[in-house]
């Protein structure tokens, strides 16, 4: 839920490696709040895009590290 962006921040914080899953984030985090945060913080360790056949099945994953 768009409510719980900040909560998410937070919460990854003590942690060395995070990973985020973005699938259909456009309506939870439109402005991409919690992928900018957590760049801001960690360095990009791996990107992963994963395709189907509609676009609102595809999926990135992100695994950031301190």
């Amino acid at each position: 839920r768009r409510r719980d962006a900040e909560s998410a921040i937070r919460l990854s914080q003590p942690f060395r490696r995070v990973w985020l899953v973005l699938f259909q984030s456009g309506p939870v985090d439109p402005d991409a709040h919690i992928l900018h945060a957590l760049a801001g913080r960690h360095k990009v360790g791996g990107y992963w895009e994963f395709f189907r056949r509609l676009p609102a099945e595809g999926a990135s994953i992100v695994l950031f590290e301190r």
